[in-house]
């Protein structure tokens, strides 16, 4: 039996329903059947063993979710050796709902102020080891600006991914405007890294890349950017937890206007074992 792990508008049978509003308190609501079950999301067991009481092989939609919600999720599944497709419905024009702040460099949302660890990685800042910061930039600038304040990293050794393509032909230049006065800083645009805005597999090499080239540092991820390539920073960081950690600032939420369009796009658990 294939489980999907998904919300309950998009009802499907063997589904798995996960609460979008789970993590108020660090715990991730689920309804399987009749069954309604809570689990930790700082406890991989748990959530192996319950899931895996239902199913080997999942498909988990994080179209909806909250990135502190399926991080845990994901890790706790590939710890779990439990098959694992990812999907995502990316708004085909979700961009046109947030207009570029163009003065000031970035999407016009409030960032928030607190950089925490996600339930169930390594604590922020927790080694005292030399360190690579590798931003997944997305159209906030301003948080980007945000997590280089905090980490105070050495400009030789900050490469940020930004993505290319990106859903429309403009992507590429508003994010270059929207993270503009962190990228001039100390000449950090030189070693911008372009990844495909749905590159999971581009996304996991070049960050094992980075591991081999700097074998005593620690490389630290700031999640800003596109859920494709966040998720192949959270598979390298729940495998290894001692070389990869993940930095995010918890952003305050938003409130859209719907798409109109989506598309598919989906990682198989061959692509997510395959490392």
């Amino acid at each position: 039996m294939v489980a999907y792990l998904g919300k309950l508008e998009n009802f499907k049978e063997n589904t798995i329903y996960v609460n979008p509003s789970s993590d108020k308190n660090g715990k991730v609501v689920m309804l399987f059947g009749e069954d309604t079950f809570e689990l930790p999301l700082f406890d991989e067991e748990a959530i192996q063993e319950r899931l895996g009481s239902i199913s080997d092989q999942f498909t988990l939609d994080i179209t909806d979710l909250d990135l502190t919600v399926w991080a845990p999720i994901v890790r706790a599944l590939v710890l779990g050796k439990l098959k694992t497709n990812v999907i995502y419905h990316a708004p085909s024009e979700y961009w046109d709902v947030f207009p570029i702040d163009r003065d000031f460099g970035g999407i016009n949302t409030e960032i928030s102020t607190k950089i925490e660890p996600i339930q169930g990685f390594t604590p922020v800042f927790s080694s005292d080891q030399p360190q690579i910061f590798v931003p997944i930039l997305g159209f906030q600038g301003n948080r980007a600006l945000y997590l280089y304040n905090a980490i105070e990293p050495r400009s030789a050794d900050i490469y940020p991914i930004i993505s290319l393509r990106g859903l429309k032909p403009t992507h590429y230049q508003d994010a270059l405007i929207s993270n503009r006065v962190f990228l001039l800083k100390d000449a950090i645009y030189r070693r911008v890294k372009h990844i495909y805005v749905f590159g999971y597999k581009e996304t996991v090499n070049f960050l094992q890349e980075l591991a081999q080239k700097f074998p005593e540092h620690k490389i630290r991820i700031g999640l800003l950017g596109p859920r494709i390539q966040c998720l192949g920073a959270i598979v390298c960081a729940s495998r290894n937890p001692d070389k990869f950690e993940l930095i995010y600032d918890h952003p305050k939420p938003y409130a859209p206007v719907l798409p109109l369009k989506r598309i598919k796009v989906e990682v198989s658990h061959a692509e997510i074992n395959e490392n």
